[in-house]
């Protein structure tokens, strides 16, 4: 490995190159071009090389030089990296002139390309602009569990996971109400906690319960508690949930299954912070933040009379909503890799990753029990391979799209992803494949489409009049 002397002030930003060039003058040029940044320390090693040590946490962005004979080397090296769970910014710096080829690189996660010949100032702009990048992923709580002290890692960069780790933050900071929306399996409880663990309650007891898992006449023996001797069988006085939580936080998952009855006990407590154990004469006061969660839209519930207006008034002080795996583009892969990496550690399994295959399969699938089902799916694939996590070992229902087994926000999830496909075959075809015209007719900066292009996958050879030009 070959280490480049870097001076300047502060630390410099560290740079590691793949040569896969193989003698071209393109590697030559990119060098060139970092000597005169005194900010930028770099180190070259071959494309060829095996990377046994798969941690790049030193690393601020990573490049693949690939000259135009060898890019299938690139892509090989690319994949490898991609596969296991590498999540730095990877700029591919090339001479490939053939829009397919390119095309190949943005499918396989490439942040961004750096085409030679080199612009005057384009390598330093895009070197920070890597960095950038790299620096808003780690903020955006790729793993926030280090970053703010929570116990869980809540993992996701995709911009409405942004959004709601945003809001998660600014309620920590008050007592209000929260109601969490979300479908099964989205994470309503990790954020829950979350809530309770960056606000000034952190120290007190966080205390779930799962309305919908309690039968009708316990809901409220177990939310109110009871005194010795208030039924039959009731030898010792009971402390409930709300008790329990005094001092903290409690969590009301699926707050949609509670009973008319217990709504109106909840909404009381709610108003005077007082409640009565069943088979007391006398009320009690906790001191408790309430945090509860739906997994269906709770304003319908009260149109239809299923749930207590005034009581989701309460309740809805504060709204989070937490999108579905489905809509969260690249986090599908995020996670996975963060799941996999988790498992592997449980079992001792070193050096385990997904190959290609399996990283398209988990991309296209719809996961519609979301990363509770993602979870699980890793989880037995990791306990039945031998090695490498392929496309076989992902066990994965074969689910038609058909009309009525979707959502209605699924469906139109769906067709505006084929509207979106759709629209950039169209626009390249129109264009010759000149990405720079095609991009300015659909009024989008170059870089924007390549990354629309990267999360439609436009697959090489797709149409055979694309020709794919860039300048």
């Amino acid at each position: 490995m070959t280490k480049e002397k870097s001076r300047g002030r502060g630390q410099p930003l560290k740079l590691l190159i793949f040569d896969c060039t193989a003698g071209s003058a393109l590697l030559a040029a990119f060098v060139c071009e970092l000597a005169s940044a005194s900010e930028i320390s770099h180190s070259v090693i071959s494309g060829l090389e095996v990377v046994r040590d798969s941690s790049f946490a030193m690393i601020d962005v990573i490049a693949i030089a690939v000259s135009n004979l060898h890019h299938s080397r690139g892509l090989q090296l690319l994949s490898s990296l991609r596969a296991k769970a590498v999540q730095n910014p990877v700029l591919i710096v090339t001479d490939v002139d053939s829009g397919p080829h390119l095309v190949d690189f943005v499918r396989r996660d490439a942040s961004d390309l750096l085409l030679f010949p080199f612009r005057n100032g384009e390598v330093l702009s895009r070197i920070r602009t890597s960095t950038e990048q790299k620096s808003e992923e780690k903020q955006a709580a790729v793993k926030l569990s280090g970053e703010l002290g929570l116990r869980r890692s809540i993992v996701g960069n995709c911009e409405t996971m942004q959004l709601a780790l945003e809001k998660a933050k600014r309620f920590a900071q008050c007592d209000a109400t929260v109601l969490i929306n979300g479908e099964t399996g989205t994470g309503k409880e990790v954020f829950a906690r979350a809530i309770h663990e960056l606000g000034r309650r952190s120290s007190g007891p966080f205390i779930p319960i799962n309305c919908g898992a309690l039968p009708s006449d316990l809901v409220e023996n177990e939310l109110f508690g009871h005194e010795a001797g208030a039924f039959t069988g009731a030898r010792g006085a009971y402390k409930g949930c709300i008790e329990q939580a005094s001092g903290g936080t409690l969590f009301l998952d699926e707050i949609d299954s509670l009973p008319l009855q217990a709504q109106t006990k909840i909404l009381r407590f709610l108003q005077e912070h007082e409640f009565r154990p069943l088979g007391s004469s006398s009320t009690r006061r906790s001191d408790v933040r309430v945090v509860s969660a739906a997994n269906t839209d709770l304003s319908r519930a009260v149109s239809s009379r299923l749930f207590r207006q005034d009581l989701f008034f309460r309740l809805n002080v504060l709204n989070l909503t937490l999108p579905p795996l489905r809509d969260r583009g690249d986090d599908i892969l995020l996670l996975a890799r963060h799941l996999l990496n988790r498992h592997a550690a449980e079992v001792s399994k070193v050096d385990c990753s997904f190959t290609p295959s399996a990283t398209r399969k988990l991309r296209s699938y719809e996961w519609p029990g979301n990363v509770r089902e993602l979870d699980n799916v890793i989880h037995r694939a990791l306990l039945l391979s031998d090695s490498d996590i392929t496309e076989d070992d992902l066990d994965l229902p074969n689910r038609g799209n058909k009309i009525g087994e979707l959502s209605f926000k699924s469906q139109k999830a769906a067709a505006i992803r084929a509207f979106e496909q759709k629209f950039l075959r169209d626009l390249l075809e129109q264009f010759g494949g000149n990405v720079s015209q095609a991009a300015a007719a659909a009024s989008k900066e170059r870089r924007t489409f390549f990354q629309l292009l990267k999360k439609h996958q436009i697959a090489t050879g797709q149409s055979s009049s694309i020709r794919l030009r860039i300048h």
